[in-house]
Formats: C-alpha cells, structure tokens, sequence
C-alpha cells in the first residue's frame, strides 16, 4: 500500500500536477514530523518542547542537533543546489 503512495507522488511531480495528489504535501510533512519529533524526545529520554516557528527546540542544542542528519554516498545533496 505504502507504494502507491510513493508511486502517486512522483507521479504527481512528473506531471507537475499537485493536485493530483491523494494527500497535501503539507499534511503529510507535519504527520511524519511529528514522528520524527517523538522519536527524538524517545531517543533522549526526555520532555522536549518544539518552537515551530524556529523549527527548533526550546534550548536544547543536543536535541537540535537531531534534526539534521549525514547521508552516505550516494545519497547526499551538492552543498549548492
């Protein structure tokens, strides 16, 4: 099922028609977010508050350091795109 989800997607991007999109794209960067900030709470084993508007956590610079991450070759970006 997950496949169809990706496969709407590019299609979606190829065609350069976001309105073929099953679910907005915003929708879809907050629900995995809020995953992803879950599991960085867990991961530390503490209560994190997040500043949306930053797109930060309230003083803590270990916790920030999370939401970045290394991508191994060959999957990293050009440091200018």
């Amino acid at each position: 099922m997950q496949s169809a989800h990706f496969q709407n997607f590019f299609d979606a991007v190829r065609a350069g028609k976001p309105e073929i999109l099953h679910a907005d794209v915003n929708e879809t960067f907050l629900s995995t977010g809020f995953c992803l900030l879950g599991n960085i709470s867990y991961r530390l084993g503490r209560k994190l508050t997040f500043n949306p508007e930053a797109v930060r956590f309230s003083g803590d610079s270990e916790a920030d350091g999370m939401l970045k991450c290394e991508h191994r070759s060959p999957f990293s970006l050009p440091a200018k795109v």
